[in-house]
């Protein structure tokens, strides 16, 4: 005979009680359809969830890769913004080069371009892509690039600096304004070149300088920055009391000479170092001089120039200019 479980049953809203008379076999049986009941409901719901938390995690990862590449798309922006003021620089670094007459920069510097977009890998999906990955072009290519070009450009304004530096100073050093400026320049009676000696019965021979009537005391001015070689205060010579002063004659072998001075200012000795505009000493008619005038002498590199022809603006001059010869070549060795 078969065994039996018996099951009971209470209510608790009733004192009945229900009696249930289950074999073993009903028992497994009821226990494993119970189990499977459960197991598809738990199957369900963990399908359930693992979906919505796919997705979660799905959108977040969407929405994370797409503020990268926003971020990476204004960061190439702020690049194509910097290069374009790269370009400029180099158009300006082409413009200073050539007004200062230096050789252009390499074009190397010049090609390189940063523009597109921002490319996922090729074979690669977009949530499988490093972060690393989709900023390597900007951190490695247009970086380096960029990089190159700042590089370029600072060797080159370096260059130019050093070439303006030099330009100023030879300007510094470069006889340019006239050396007696005030409202008595009545003219220039003497240019540079032949003429009659004045003091040898009209003998032609050449002059070195140029001369300038003046009146006794006018003021006279260094021509250009220098140095003081020679303040002769005896009379005992052509000049009569003059000056000599170097512009760096050793790099640019500029010297002046200012003759026929009735004074020289105190402090203007061998040695002093002036400065364009200074006043140096005063007209007078020293030496061998017939009137009260400056002789004003410019030499290169030991050769005698034409101040009017190699220096001054000669339509200012123009006018001062009576019965002088001015030589075509305004040279003497």
């Amino acid at each position: 005979m078969e065994k039996k479980y018996r099951l009971l049953l209470l209510s608790n809203t009733a004192s009945s009680v229900k009696e249930l008379n289950l074999s073993k076999f009903q028992i497994y049986l009821i226990t494993a359809t119970a189990f499977i009941v459960f197991s598809a409901f738990l199957a369900v719901g963990v399908s359930f969830l693992s979906d919505v938390m796919y997705n979660f995690k799905l959108n977040a990862i969407r929405e994370e890769r797409n503020n990268i590449r926003n971020a990476l798309n204004l960061l190439r922006n702020e690049y194509k913004k910097l290069d374009d003021k790269m370009d400029y620089l180099v158009q300006q670094d082409g413009q200073y080069r050539r007004d200062l007459g230096l050789s252009s920069v390499s074009p190397a510097a010049k090609d390189i371009g940063i523009g597109g977009g921002i490319d996922i890998p090729p074979g690669k999906s977009e949530f499988f892509v490093t972060e690393e990955e989709l900023l390597s072009e900007i951190a490695t290519d247009k970086l380096t690039e960029l990089k190159y070009k700042v590089t370029a450009e600072e060797k080159s304004f370096a260059a130019i600096y050093t070439a303006i530096k030099d330009q100023d100073e030879m300007l510094r050093y470069y006889p340019s304004i006239a050396p007696v400026m005030s409202g008595s320049l009545n003219l220039i009676s003497d240019g540079f070149g032949l003429r009659p000696d004045p003091f040898k019965s009209g003998k032609e021979e050449f002059h070195e300088g140029i001369d300038i009537r003046g009146n006794i005391g006018d003021p006279i001015y260094v021509t250009a920055d220098g140095t003081v070689m020679r303040a002769q205060t005896s009379q005992i010579n052509d000049l009569g009391i003059y000056i000599e002063i170097s512009h760096k004659r050793e790099k640019y072998g500029y010297v002046t000479k200012y003759g026929h001075l009735s004074k020289i200012e105190p402090g203007i000795r061998e040695g002093v170092q002036v400065k364009r505009w200074q006043k140096i000493g005063e007209i007078g008619r020293t030496g061998m001089a017939t009137g009260p005038h400056l002789h004003y002498q410019i030499e290169l590199f030991g050769k005698t120039i034409d101040p009017i022809v190699a220096n001054w603006n000669q339509n200012m001059y123009k006018k001062f200019i009576t019965n002088s010869v001015i030589s075509l070549d305004n040279t003497k060795k």
